[in-house]
């Protein structure tokens, strides 16, 4: 998922693009996620891609415990949807 704002001043005749870009990406807590992770990191590290990135981690309760790559990527916690609240579907 990518998220970009931005806008286009023009001055004196010339166009300026001044682009705001924040990269998302959302996983769940486990292995396979992990090395897909480590594989995003590299390549937007060496692509100096601009602005920040964030790791969407969705985690059960059970699966946060003993979850071992929080350092991975810059992240934020988000609900795990992996069951439906009240069907446990």
């Amino acid at each position: 998922m990518l998220m970009m704002m931005g806008n286009i001043d023009i001055t004196k005749g010339a166009k300026k693009v001044s682009w705001r870009v924040h990269t998302l990406f959302s996983v769940e807590c486990q292995n396979y996620f992990d090395w897909q992770t480590v594989g995003l990191m590299n390549s937007y590290r060496k692509a100096k891609q601009p602005g920040p990135i964030t790791r969407l981690l969705s985690c059960t309760d059970e699966e946060k415990k003993n979850y071992k790559g929080m350092h991975l990527a810059p992240t934020f916690e988000v609900p795990s949807m992996s069951r439906h609240p009240r069907t446990g579907d």
